[in-house]
This record gives C-alpha cells, sequence and structure tokens, in this order.
C-alpha cells in the first residue's frame, strides 16, 4: 500500500519536470528565433546602407 500512495506524487513529479523542460525549450527556441531575426534585420538594414 505504502508504494501505491507514492506513486501518484513521483508520476505528479515526472510530468513537472517534463513540463519545466518543454518551458525551456520553448524559451531557448524564442531566444534563438528572436536572435535570427535580429541577425536577418541588420543584414538588411547593413544592405540598405551600403546601397
Amino acid at each position: 500500500m505504502v508504494f501505491l500512495s507514492t506513486q501518484p506524487v513521483q508520476a505528479q513529479f515526472i510530468f513537472q519536470s517534463n513540463l519545466f523542460s518543454a518551458s525551456t525549450v520553448q524559451y531557448i527556441a524564442t531566444l534563438s528565433t528572436v536572435n535570427v531575426q535580429k541577425r536577418i534585420y541588420y543584414t538588411i538594414t547593413q544592405t540598405a546602407v551600403s546601397i
């Protein structure tokens, strides 16, 4: 019975850690997307200035 009572807690912890890693991955993806957009914008503005 002790094993049965601890199982949901463990499952909840695994779910929370998965949720955390998913949000971390999403955050990193958002950061890299913003960086790429900045780089593209910078390249466009530099090209426009040189023209």
